[in-house]
């Protein structure tokens, strides 16, 4: 008999720790599947959060970004219209400094107009040498009678200058008369004609070529013959470069 209960309690006993254990492995089972489970969940949202991460396109509201555009509309047509009135202003501008030159201009050919001719000769030879370029006396005689009969009167250098400088009208029938290079036929034909019809001129001198000759025909005139000259106050020596050397042959140095 007590063999009997010795045996059921050894039986509740061992039905008793069977049931602990098995209650604690199923403990142990729901504790790892909570952990699983929590560690399935934290891995999810430490996986998830780059989702979190791409937000930077919510950053895409350049709404304020993009608003330059309208900035940059505004700009053009601020620009545009800042053109139209420029280029306005510039016509009005180009009108009225066209009529104020017209008007100008007007006033100076009333001023000048008796502004004289100049007459420009070379060399005045007994017959000619080289057409265009020199005059026969013959024909030097009868140039300075015609305005000497036309009531012509010829002007002195300093006439001609102070005139212009002063803002003065000339004499009508008035006249320049001038002599480039001075060659030799200025002093042996021109001059003596001019004296004896009490007519003045100017003479340009190319101060390295005075007294040398240029070719067989022609020769410039002497020192000795331009002061001669140069003594009647009706005439006037001025200068005509130092060499007369011709514009393709001047080099950069010497300009």
């Amino acid at each position: 008999m007590k063999s009997s209960i010795e045996t059921t309690a050894a039986i509740e006993t061992a039905t008793a720790i069977e049931t602990a254990t098995a209650v604690e492995t199923t403990a142990s089972i729901e504790m790892t599947t909570a952990v699983e489970t929590a560690t399935a969940v934290e891995t999810a949202t430490a996986v998830e959060t780059p989702t979190a991460v791409k937000t930077p396109t919510a950053i895409k509201t350049p709404t304020a970004i993009e608003t330059p555009t309208a900035i940059e509309t505004t700009a053009v047509e601020t620009r545009s219209f800042f053109d139209v009135r420029c280029a306005i202003a510039v016509f009005f501008l180009f009108l009225s400094l066209t009529l104020c030159s017209a008007r100008t201009s007007a006033a100076v050919i009333e001023d000048r107009a008796y502004f004289p001719p100049v007459l420009i000769y070379h060399d005045i030879k007994a017959q000619v040498v080289m057409e265009g370029f020199d005059v026969s006396l013959d024909e030097f005689r009868n140039q300075l009678d015609w305005l000497k009969s036309h009531g012509w009167r010829t002007l002195t250098a300093e006439e001609f200058v102070s005139t212009i400088e002063r803002g003065e009208p000339f004499p009508k029938k008035s006249v320049l008369i001038t002599f480039d290079d001075a060659y030799g036929g200025i002093y042996r034909y021109a001059a003596p004609e001019l004296k004896s019809r009490d007519m003045s001129a100017v003479f340009f001198v190319i101060s390295a070529h005075i007294g040398k000759p240029l070719s067989r025909q022609y020769y410039h005139a002497s020192l000795e013959e331009l002061q001669s000259m140069a003594a009647d106050p009706r005439f006037s020596m001025q200068s005509h470069t130092v060499n007369h050397v011709s514009p393709d042959q001047v080099s950069v140095r010497l300009l």
